[in-house]
């Protein structure tokens, strides 16, 4: 098995040349003591290495506690969400069934009713999703919901059993992927102020800033890894698509 190195993969990412690596070993020797210490307390020493390499990309110059206070903030926000999740949100979005968004309005729209107008009108303005936490799409085309997302018929129940009620009072949601990304791009600051509280870390300390720093400087990474990836893959589907007002 090949023996893992920090001078090796610091130089292979571009982070550190050779002269840099020269005047900056005393980084190096942090990080392999960080690891080591790291070691000891989980034995996943590849998402440690992970952990301890993104820390170098975003911050390549700190001492050994900001060093491992930003390696333990990373950790705690990769398990927020990480490159695992970037794959299958990858896969997730190629595999989304878009066959809606190919159909014309005279194959969707076999009925008329009280907001024929909104529909063709503001049809084009409806093919996305309405807000970060509902997509209305399909409903929309089948005429469920109006132009500005209310809801066509509702239908009153005056024996309602108990379990319909409570259907009714916490309702859960299936979110398809970019919705997910939404979501946790909102949720983000929840998660971390709940972490840094857990793990009785005090704000206005060292500790609080280089955790709080590596936290920060992760989630903003992978986040913007999810956008570029769910931007060109949307942009690719418009091409695709057979819907030609996408893109021309």
């Amino acid at each position: 098995m090949e023996k893992f190195s920090y001078y090796l993969e610091l130089y292979n990412m571009e982070i550190f040349d050779i002269d840099e690596m020269i005047e900056h070993e005393d980084q190096i020797k942090n990080a392999i003591k960080i690891e080591k210490y790291l070691n000891n307390l989980n034995d996943n020493i590849d998402i440690i290495r992970n952990a301890i390499l993104s820390s170098f990309r975003f911050k390549k110059i700190l001492n050994y506690d900001e060093r491992l206070d930003h390696v333990r903030g990373i950790i705690y926000s990769m398990h927020y969400m990480n490159h695992e999740d970037l794959y299958k949100f990858i896969n997730d979005l190629e595999n989304m069934n878009t066959s809606i968004f190919d159909k014309t309005l005279f194959d969707v729209r076999t009925f008329s009713d009280n907001y024929d107008k909104d529909f063709f009108r503001d049809y084009m303005y409806n093919l996305k999703v309405k807000d970060e936490e509902e997509d209305i799409t399909e409903d929309y085309l089948r005429g469920k919901i109006n132009s500005v997302g209310e809801t066509v018929i509702v239908e009153e129940k005056d024996d309602m059993t108990v379990e319909e009620f409570f259907k009714d009072s916490y309702e859960m949601k299936e979110l398809v992927p970019l919705e997910r990304l939404e979501l946790f791009k909102k949720y983000y600051p929840l998660y971390k102020e709940g972490i840094l509280e857990y793990k009785g870390i005090i704000s206005g300390t060292k500790e609080h800033e280089y955790v709080s720093k590596g936290m920060d400087d992760y989630n903003k990474y992978i986040t913007g890894c999810f956008e570029i990836m769910s931007s060109f893959i949307d942009q690719d589907l418009k091409r695709k698509s057979r819907n030609l007002i996408f893109t021309i």
